[in-house]
């Protein structure tokens, strides 16, 4: 599984290579992969850490993995995702989080994951 991230503004980029997008954000993204808005103004005012969303966004991917099996089950059979947000690259973003999550699940289930980085 070829897995890339990429910023939403920036989709265009991954439809001209055939890389399938996958929404994660608040607003308009697949539910079973977003954060929840409070963390998303939290961490944009400065009221919550990296380390404190990275740690709620990881529970709530714990749950979503158990909840949303058919979500990540489509996911980890793909042969490739672009995890898209608004967030800019470089910068901390939950898309990066959920890259170390899709490797850990592909690890778990025998996948072949690689990290192709930003789609710039």
């Amino acid at each position: 599984m070829d897995v890339y991230t990429i910023q939403l503004a920036k989709w265009r980029l991954a439809e001209a290579k055939g890389i399938p997008l996958l929404n994660t954000t608040v607003k308009s993204g697949k539910k079973a992969f977003c954060p929840n808005w409070d963390w998303v103004i939290g961490h944009k005012t400065g009221t919550m850490s990296d380390f404190e969303y990275t740690e709620k966004y990881q529970s709530k991917m714990a749950f979503s993995l158990l909840n949303f099996l058919d979500d990540w089950n489509e996911l980890l059979t793909s042969d490739a995702v672009a995890l898209a947000c608004y967030c800019s690259p470089g910068v901390f973003c939950h898309r990066h989080i959920l890259r170390q999550i899709v490797k850990e699940e592909c690890a778990k289930r025998g996948i072949t994951y690689v990290d192709k980085g930003e789609i710039r």
